[in-house]
């Protein structure tokens, strides 16, 4: 993944929309995807945004305690083994209030600050 890339927060805002590649082999970012690559060139807005989000949401319905608590940790999120060990919605609702905090705010942020893929492009 792309946890060793080291980039302002303007700058991977510009890389987030349109037809801009990560190629995790070389860490570079691209206007084409690279032909040839192993791994496959993915739209940053997948390698940074999408492909965490999805990770963090099987981690949760795994089912694995163990390995969710110490996926959550690393993200600076605490539960009790109550909360680790609810109904996977309970548990769902829990993690994503946790992590993105309160919806409101979050749509909010999100509808102020991320330009939309016209105006990033």
């Amino acid at each position: 993944s792309g946890s060793n890339v080291c980039l302002s927060k303007t700058d991977l805002q510009k890389r987030l929309w349109g037809n801009t590649y990560y190629n995790s082999e070389t860490k570079k970012f691209t206007k084409k995807p690279t032909s040839g690559s192993a791994t496959g060139d993915k739209r940053t807005f997948c390698t940074f945004i999408l492909e965490p989000l999805y990770k963090l949401y099987t981690t949760c319905l795994s089912e694995n305690e163990k390995n969710l608590n110490k996926a959550l940790r690393s993200l600076g999120i605490h539960l009790s083994k109550d909360q680790l060990r609810s109904d996977v919605h309970v548990l769902l609702n829990i993690v994503m209030r946790k992590f993105f905090g309160d919806c409101r705010s979050f749509v909010d942020m999100v509808v102020k600050n991320v330009p939309t893929p016209l105006v990033a492009s």
